[in-house]
Order: structure tokens, then sequence, then C-alpha cells
């Protein structure tokens, strides 16, 4: 390809069908991340502790419409150091470490 030039982005037309993506199973490990929520002094004490941490996650399913995290992926904290108390975090408090 020469330099400059851009091939069209893939995208899903009703004749190709959807474009081919899999979610992972609820469950199913996703990295280690470190937890970085927006608004650390508004958390409870045990978040505002795990603030910084970095820990094993898996997908835990997709937000719903309607809340701050709408139609984000939903990760559980699964290092066994129970930082998170076993709720759930969006994608967007999460920094995923390659």
């Amino acid at each position: 390809m020469a330099f400059g030039l851009r091939h069209p982005a893939q995208r899903s037309t009703p004749e190709a069908g959807p474009l081919p993506f899999k979610f992972p199973a609820i469950g199913e490990f996703a990295g280690r991340a470190r937890y970085v929520p927006g608004d650390v002094e508004n958390l409870p004490p045990p978040l505002r502790a795990a603030a910084g941490t970095v820990m094993d996650v898996e997908f835990a399913g997709i937000a719903c419409p309607g809340g701050r995290s709408a139609g984000q992926s939903l990760y559980r904290e699964c290092s066994g150091q129970s930082l998170l108390g076993g709720l759930v975090i969006p994608e967007q408090d999460l920094d995923f470490i390659p």
C-alpha cells in the first residue's frame, strides 16, 4: 500500500450481513487492568482504596441503556484479592495492560 492511501473500513451491509464479532462469554478472562475510576472522591471507601490497583478481570456483561455506563462492557475482578467486593466495573474505569 502506498503511503497516504487508506482502504475503506469494512462495513455491515444488508447484502453482506453483519460484521463478524464475538462477545466474550460471561466469566471469560479479559486480562489485567488498573482500576482508574473517574470520580474517586465520591466512591465508597472500599472502591476508593482500590483505585490505582492492578487486578485480573473477567467479562461480566454489557451495561443496560440509560445509565452512565450504557452499552459499555462490564468487568468483575477475578484475581482473588476481593478489592472490588464483587461489584462490576465499566470499561471506562479500567486501563487494560497489554
